[in-house]
């Protein structure tokens, strides 16, 4: 449209089109710097966290706890409360990061709080989860396998009975109230009967069978303890469980106090292989060297052990290999070390009698 001085009229329905086109790439490129935005935080998070024992991102670490700073990014609000309680401890702080995309970072405090090292941190973080979301039976179930790691039975319990009111027939659900039934000091066989019907209801659930072998080994006989560890270890193969050396030690332990001795080396030796350093297993593997009379062998692997353990009967067999080489003096020492752990210890006070020694 021209004007009579021969200048061009602007269409203002073209301007509106104009000028929303502009709006349009405006928050398009904003929208675009806000998603760069979040996934450079991201990676900076992911590298912080990665080194987070050697250097902090003070800066980093300010920003994030700021009250200013807030994110739709479910990932970033998990690794944001994460290295906030990495580098400070501060559980509020955390959790207000965590709130704000809180099914993922439940689930995922859920799940972490299984596996954590420090099993105090593991019960807040598996607490918090149960707020954030309430309505998860998997987070809820998370928490209870932090209250029984933590011995809060009463808490564990209450949690269990809630949970087996909803979804009665849960194997590791009744797995776990048998567990904490007997552990608590409960009926025996209540308990027993929580177990058993776990295992009818999944006779695949491997824990069950390490739960029957403990409870058998407190109020069962030996027998027992062989079959339920015989289970389980025949049900920990078929899947390639982790299980299945503990129950090629439970077997270890049924057959020293047995002394069905010949049965012991298949599984004795598959632990060793496995866990070569461990203390448990060379603590049996110990016993068994010194019931067969092999002492060099049994001094070699009790001597793993008594670097950690505060068991006072693995220092008796320490010295029992000892006096068997004929070697006084370091029998009278492990003997010592033992009543050092418990003064009052009656298999080392015999062995001293027996030697007519004393401690220095």
């Amino acid at each position: 449209m021209m004007l009579r001085d021969g200048k061009k009229k602007c269409d203002p329905a073209l301007l509106v089109s104009l000028l929303s086109v502009v709006l349009l790439l405006s928050l398009s490129a904003s929208r675009f710097q806000e998603v760069a935005d979040t996934n450079i935080l991201r990676i900076r998070l992911e590298r912080a966290i990665r080194g987070s024992t050697y250097t902090v991102d003070t800066n980093l670490l300010n920003f994030l706890q700021s009250q200013e700073f807030v994110t739709e990014n479910p990932r970033v609000a998990w690794l944001g409360g994460y290295y906030i309680l990495s580098q400070t401890g501060s559980y509020p702080a955390a959790k207000r990061l965590w709130a704000m995309s809180p099914v993922y970072s439940a689930k995922i405090l859920a799940f972490n709080s299984q596996f954590a090292d420090d099993k105090t941190k593991a019960l807040v973080a598996a607490t918090v989860a149960s707020e954030l979301d309430s309505s998860s039976l998997e987070v809820r179930r998370a928490l209870v396998y932090s209250l029984i790691a933590n011995e809060r039975w009463s808490e564990a319990s209450h949690e269990l009975d809630t949970l087996l009111s909803l979804i009665p027939d849960d194997p590791d659900l009744n797995a776990m109230r048998g567990l904490v039934e007997y552990k608590s000091g409960g009926s025996v066989e209540k308990a027993e009967q929580l177990l058993l019907r776990a295992k009818a209801l999944d006779p695949k659930w491997i824990p069950t069978y390490s739960y029957l072998d403990n409870f058998y080994r407190n109020y069962g006989t030996l027998d027992q303890v062989e079959e339920v560890a015989l289970e389980g270890l025949s049900v920990s193969l078929e899947s390639k469980s982790l299980y299945s050396y503990n129950f090629e030690g439970s077997l270890v332990d049924v057959y020293l106090r047995q002394e069905k001795l010949d049965k012991i080396p298949p599984y004795l030796d598959s632990g060793l292989r496995a866990f070569p350093q461990d203390p448990w297993w060379n603590a049996l593997a110990g016993d068994y060297y010194l019931k067969r009379g092999s002492f060099a062998q049994a001094v070699q692997h009790f001597s793993v052990t008594v670097k950690t353990t505060k068991d006072p009967s693995v220092f008796v067999g320490w010295g029992d290999s000892y006096k068997g080489l004929g070697d006084q003096a370091n029998a009278l020492r492990a003997y010592c070390q033992a009543l050092a752990i418990d003064p009052a210890f009656s298999p080392a006070l015999k062995r001293l009698a027996e030697i007519e020694a004393r401690c220095p």
